[in-house]
């Protein structure tokens, strides 16, 4: 579903959403807005959502949004993306205290998801 709504556009962005204030990167890109199209290609972003899966993060756009050489690490860092920018716009936090905690719950979430295909 993320990836889906990726495709067209689907992120609650304050540009998108037409907010009275277009928002800064949540991440906290210098001169960057709170659109799309940034966080496509938003460093600390994609950074932090591949480390806490422990995948390489595509470079090009393409394949970030799984339309070029899709595989299920990419669709998986892609929503971990998805979600980890939402919970961060709707629930501001720190940005580490919560980019960490979020990446720990949805890495204990895979694991247990290929601990349980792995069993049957």
């Amino acid at each position: 579903m993320c990836a889906l709504k990726t495709l067209i556009g689907g992120w609650t962005t304050s540009h998108r959403m037409h907010e009275q204030e277009v928002l800064p990167c949540m991440f906290g890109c210098r001169n960057e807005a709170d659109v799309l199209g940034h966080y496509l290609v938003c460093s600390p972003l994609w950074l932090i959502c591949s480390q806490a899966l422990s995948v390489e993060a595509p470079l090009r756009i393409g394949e970030r949004i799984c339309v070029v050489n899709p595989s299920v690490e990419t669709l998986q860092l892609l929503a971990l993306c998805f979600q980890v920018y939402h919970t961060q716009k709707l629930v501001p936090k720190s940005l580490v205290a919560f980019t960490h905690l979020e990446a720990i719950m949805y890495r204990r979430l895979l694991l247990s998801q290929r601990e349980l295909l792995e069993t049957t």
